[in-house]
């Protein structure tokens, strides 16, 4: 019988026995996650029939070139190592459906990034990324892109190109502007932008119909484009801890002010909201509709003095 799944996680190995790719030729899944392999061999190139590799949780700073010939694999996780990169040979597996890199110190992505068109996910969880590269925009099929705790300037103007897109996770970076071609996403119904220096809005954020969830606390925000009410998806918005002094009327006829709906402003500047919001709050308030303008206005001065 031919081996096919091998997990050794949660060990302490150190190392690979000499040969160990060509021994397993047939081998499928391999787990070596919760290690002490500071190390890779290049003989790992030789599990041809690998679908499955798992390496977090490792002591790792590089991986070899020879991933590049494991072109049957569908998942790489290895998260929670010390890689500063990866080699630009990883564009060759294009079979690729999922990548997780969480916890390294990768500071930049090769442009071969670009040539793994069959990625459906990107995890790079703190890392030290300044950018993306514009060749991210090549991902056709990728649906969640999740790159939080990083140091990431700006979003390449490439991004909105990904329409398949569903989850954009870039909080907690360094993003002081979006382009006006951010609009351009066709499926995106989630984008968490919060922990920014993100200042305003372009206009076009209005077309992204299919946004469910928009998250924007913790930014620099002083205003909210018009355009905001044309999101007749979206069922939740986080926009507490920025500077916005007012909200735009045309919000009011949003269908955000239902019941199971969220939004969230505490921890800005606002003096009062408009009266046609004021309105539409009453209508969906559960509790006595005597005291809710009153109570609101109370609590954007108690917030703005905490």
């Amino acid at each position: 019988k031919t081996l096919e799944i091998l997990n050794l996680s949660q060990n302490s190995i150190v190392s690979l026995p000499k040969g160990f790719g060509e021994r397993n030729p047939q081998l499928r899944i391999l787990n070596l996650s919760n290690n002490k392999l500071e190390t890779i061999p290049q003989e790992i190139g030789g599990l041809l029939s690998l679908i499955e590799l798992n390496l977090e949780r490792n002591q790792l700073e590089s991986i070899p070139i020879t991933i590049s010939k494991l072109v049957s694999l569908k998942i790489i996780n290895i998260s929670f190592n010390k890689l500063s990169q990866l080699p630009a040979e990883i564009g060759s597996l294009t079979e690729l459906r999922e990548l997780f890199l969480n916890h390294n110190n990768i500071k930049s992505l090769f442009p071969s990034i670009g040539k793994l068109r069959a990625l459906r996910m990107l995890k790079m969880s703190t890392n030290q990324l300044a950018s993306l590269p514009t060749e991210i925009g090549c991902l056709s099929k990728i649906e969640k892109l999740i790159v939080p705790d990083n140091c990431i300037v700006s979003l390449p103007k490439s991004l909105p190109h990904l329409h398949m897109l569903r989850v954009l996770y870039v909080s907690n970076n360094l993003i002081s502007k979006l382009d006006d071609g951010f609009g351009d996403f066709k499926a995106l119904e989630e984008l968490y932008l919060n922990k920014n220096k993100i200042i305003s809005l372009p206009e076009t954020i209005g077309q992204i119909q299919t946004l469910r969830t928009v998250q924007l606390s913790e930014n620099q925000l002083l205003s909210l484009p018009n355009s905001f009410a044309k999101l007749k998806m979206i069922s939740s918005i986080d926009l507490r801890q920025n500077k916005l002094r007012s909200v735009p009327e045309e919000i009011a006829n949003m269908s955000l002010w239902c019941p199971s709906s969220q939004f969230v402003f505490h921890q800005n500047l606002l003096q009062t909201l408009p009266e046609k919001l004021w309105e539409k709050m009453k209508v969906h308030h559960k509790g006595p509709l005597r005291n809710i303008q009153t109570e609101l206005r109370e609590y954007i001065k108690l917030t703005q003095n905490s």
